[in-house]
């Protein structure tokens, strides 16, 4: 039911992998063997393809064992991963793991978070306490996050579920300073209601770097509400309007590149990648994954990265 097996390089002159993620039917923890920041991230279940994301450059690149993140960077971007091991609660774990990124982030001078994923076990479940668990992971993220710069640090972010491993979790970062931004036909998710949990969800709709834009997952929410819930045609045609409201045009899908689309429900993945191929263009680097997400009511969510058509 997904695309085939996904490795991404930036065009030009980029030789080197700063770090490889593998969307696979596993978990664990970030690995640095043999001088190169791995990490598996359990997305896929028996029968499914792989896909794998790496993230290339034209510099010399270094891998540092941080414990338990571990880091790769060439001088101008660096590459952290981490994870939170399976818990019946996370936010204290989340918290703590946030700080430690952010402490991290600022001693290495790659203070500038500019993408964020984040890979959730049972996303939808309730934890010891009978707080959802996506709730759950939003709170811990929050508290660290209003230690550290509150909404103007928050960067572009996806959260959706993962099939099994606890909470896997790895962002760029960089040197120079980005700009964080909002979709105007959406409430910032650092602003949403009580409603969807103790603590907002931490994140910008996307933020761009230099010439580049990170956009955020992105699904079918109208101000802070989801939108034609149980279909997941109209939520599809939703979330790609959202996509064109972070770009100057709906033309601007040209450059987009990097694509994951997260399907809640395998019988829905057809109407999807109907649609995406529709809206993408020819030879787009898109991976399908049928995972949950984090509204129950959600049934799918886009991201990408988008940067000018050469």
């Amino acid at each position: 039911m997904r695309g085939p097996a996904d490795v991404v390089t930036r065009p030009g002159t980029a030789t080197r992998a700063l770090g490889t993620i593998r969307y696979t039917g596993r978990s664990g923890d970030p690995s640095v063997a043999s001088g190169a920041l791995t990490m598996d991230v359990h997305l896929t279940a028996p029968g499914e393809p792989d896909a794998v994301d790496v993230w290339t450059t034209s510099r010399p690149v270094s891998v540092v064992d941080g414990g338990r993140v571990k880091y790769a960077h060439d001088g101008e971007v660096a590459l952290f991963a981490a994870r939170v091991p399976r818990s019946d609660r996370y936010a204290d774990a989340v918290e703590r793991l946030y700080t430690e990124l952010f402490a991290l982030t600022a001693a290495t001078g790659y203070r500038e978070l500019f993408r964020v994923w984040q890979y959730v076990e049972d996303v939808n479940g309730l934890n010891a306490d009978g707080l959802e668990v996506y709730q759950d992971f939003c709170l811990g993220r929050a508290r660290a996050f209003d230690r550290h710069g509150g909404p103007a640090a928050m960067p572009a972010a996806t959260g959706v579920g993962a099939l099994g491993g606890g909470i896997s979790v790895h962002l760029l970062a960089c040197r120079e300073p980005v700009r964080h931004l909002e979709n105007p036909r959406q409430v910032p998710a650092y602003h949403y209601p009580r409603r969807y949990g103790p603590k907002p969800p931490s994140f910008a709709r996307a933020t761009r770097r230099g010439d580049e834009l990170h956009l955020s997952g992105t699904a079918a929410i109208v101000g802070h509400r989801t939108v034609f819930p149980g279909d997941v045609a109209g939520q599809c045609r939703e979330a790609l309007r959202n996509v064109e409201a972070l770009l100057d045009a709906p033309a601007d899908l040209a450059g987009l590149d990097r694509i994951k689309v997260y399907v809640r429900r395998a019988e829905d993945v057809e109407e999807v990648r109907r649609q995406c191929l529709r809206a993408f263009p020819a030879g787009a680097d898109i991976a399908f994954f049928v995972v949950d997400l984090c509204r129950p009511d959600l049934l799918v969510e886009i991201e990408g990265t988008w940067s000018p058509v050469r």
